[in-house]
């Protein structure tokens, strides 16, 4: 009689929505100083619980290949090293609580990073894991969900395509100094899928601003997104520039918060959703700007709430604001990227 149980090395394909939100994000164990990065993204979300569903899809991290090595070896010639998958990925794995900073990347940055990833597959004592979505069309798959097979589950037919890596690439991932830690590396992972910060300190003891929990392979807490980079050129549109940096602040803003986190993280996503809108040079006129703001206001966004309800509820109350109610300050950085309305006599009756 044979059993039914998948067997213990098999991952089953995982769903999202359609066109789920992709992230990466430089992590460190709260209670170590070992940093890596994870990749996951957005999955569905709970209107009931107003709670958020994240799927991770990789998590690797560099260490030294033999782990007996002295630390003199470490500050002066360097150890060989390699990159693995970490735990905190794993079913039925524990509880891990981590420092983070995660960043909004598109499907495509995506793509090149689990390239990348198959092109130092060599180089690793294990293969590297991950979650990506497969290359040909699947008639099981539900129209309105977005189907991801696991690394281990496909042939290498199945799976992207390698991308090609220089000498120096190499020597990154492959090589542990004192001038290239496992943080070195996790940043250089973020600059190879196209994202930088220049608030990333290279110390592997480096602040991470957010707190992330995870259980068994999930992650159980709400996770701040920063918004991705302006796309828009700002010698050619400053005045759009200036307010994507405006706004892009003030999701960054609430991404520090240490008030009311699970009310920031949804303010922080709406917010997102209003400048993705506006990231674009097609956008930057003075009258889409503001029918896509006016548009987003009265939409009902993911958490279940109109947007512009969702930012005006305050994070923090005060005995004051009972008889003289303010804006939030959410509200005051919408309002604040209206652009004016034209006077009254060149409006078209």
């Amino acid at each position: 009689m044979h059993s039914s149980r998948p067997a213990a090395n098999t991952y089953e394909p995982i769903y999202t929505r359609a066109q789920p939100t992709y992230f990466i994000a430089a992590c460190r164990y709260r209670h170590g100083a070992h940093n890596f990065v994870m990749v996951g993204c957005e999955g569905d979300y709970s209107n009931i619980h107003r709670q958020h569903h994240y799927q991770i899809l990789s998590a690797v991290g560099k260490i030294a290949k033999d782990q007996h090595s002295s630390a003199c070896k470490l500050l002066s010639s360097g150890l060989t090293a390699t990159l693995i998958n970490e735990s905190v990925s794993k079913e039925k794995n524990g509880f891990y609580d981590l420092h983070y900073q995660a960043y909004e990347i598109s499907y495509t940055q995506y793509q090149q990073y689990i390239a990348l990833l198959e092109a130092i597959q060599g180089e690793s004592t294990k293969p590297l894991r991950y979650y990506f979505v497969p290359n040909f069309y699947d008639e099981q798959a539900p129209a309105d969900q977005t189907k991801f097979m696991h690394s281990s589950a496909t042939t290498p037919a199945q799976k992207p395509n390698k991308l090609a890596i220089t000498p120096d690439i190499k020597n990154q991932h492959t090589t542990l100094a004192a001038s290239n830690t496992c943080r070195h590396t996790s940043l250089a992972l973020l600059k190879q899928a196209g994202v930088t910060d220049p608030s990333l300190s290279t110390s592997w003891l480096g602040k991470l601003t957010n707190r992330m929990f995870v259980a068994n392979g999930k992650i159980k807490s709400p996770l701040f997104i920063r918004p991705a980079s302006i796309t828009v050129e700002k010698h050619q549109h400053p005045e759009h520039y200036q307010l994507l940096n405006k706004l892009r602040g003030g999701i960054i803003a609430l991404a520090n918060s240490r008030y009311s986190i699970e009310l920031a993280v949804h303010k922080a996503n709406a917010l997102r959703d209003l400048y993705n809108k506006l990231n674009s040079s097609d956008n930057s006129n003075q009258a889409a700007v503001r029918d896509i703001i006016e548009d987003w206001k009265h939409k009902t966004g993911p958490s279940g709430i109109v947007n512009a309800q969702l930012i005006e509820e305050r994070r923090r109350s005060y005995c004051l604001s009972l008889f003289n109610p303010k804006q939030s300050t959410s509200t005051k950085l919408v309002a604040s990227l209206l652009p004016p309305l034209p006077p009254a006599n060149s409006r078209i009756a």
